[in-house]
């Protein structure tokens, strides 16, 4: 363990607690989220990064995409966020691919997913906190999506190009997969 996060009573290997991923977006290559996330700082001070703190999202110890924080303050005990994340596999790696298919799988049985975020260096500028922030490696268990998989929707319709309306509508599909 490195000598800043060592002075900092096991801050490097605490664990997560992690709500329930909300899907915030897709393109081609993967899938975005943010989760609400608690994680306990056992240290007597304040820790903060004021800009973007990146880790590897992991999956049995396969990288399956990224997570991120911005403007992140830990005060001693326990601290509550948003994360934003982006689940993405590379093609040629068949165990990437399988791994993240896993957890997207888990999740939508409602199942409880363990992963870890592991630091990523050359998220920070300073030489001092690259060394840090790679020593940082945080696990925890996600709850699966329950059984409301999709909670708002709206339709939109028009009689004519010119004429358009919105309605709105709670529309609640339960999650009723056996695969």
């Amino acid at each position: 363990m490195w000598p800043l996060t060592e002075g900092c009573h096991g801050f490097a290997s605490t664990s997560l607690e992690l709500g329930i991923a909300k899907i915030t977006g897709s393109d081609a290559n993967g899938l975005r989220f943010e989760i609400e996330t608690t994680l306990t700082n056992p240290s007597d001070i304040t820790t903060s990064a004021q800009s973007e703190l990146s880790f590897h999202l992991k999956y049995n110890d396969i990288i399956i995409g990224n997570i991120g924080m911005h403007d992140l303050s830990l005060h001693p005990g326990k601290t509550m966020f948003k994360a934003h994340g982006y689940i993405t596999a590379d093609p040629s790696d068949q165990q990437a691919v399988k791994s993240a298919r896993e957890v997207l799988s888990q999740f939508s049985k409602s199942q409880k997913v363990f992963i870890t975020w592991s630091g990523i260096a050359d998220s920070m500028s300073i030489p001092v906190l690259k060394t840090a922030v790679s020593g940082l490696q945080w696990s925890g268990e996600a709850p699966g999506i329950g059984k409301q998989l999709i909670s708002k929707s709206a339709i939109k319709w028009g009689m004519f190009g010119w004429l358009k309306r919105t309605i709105k509508a709670d529309v609640y599909i339960t999650n009723r997969s056996t695969f």
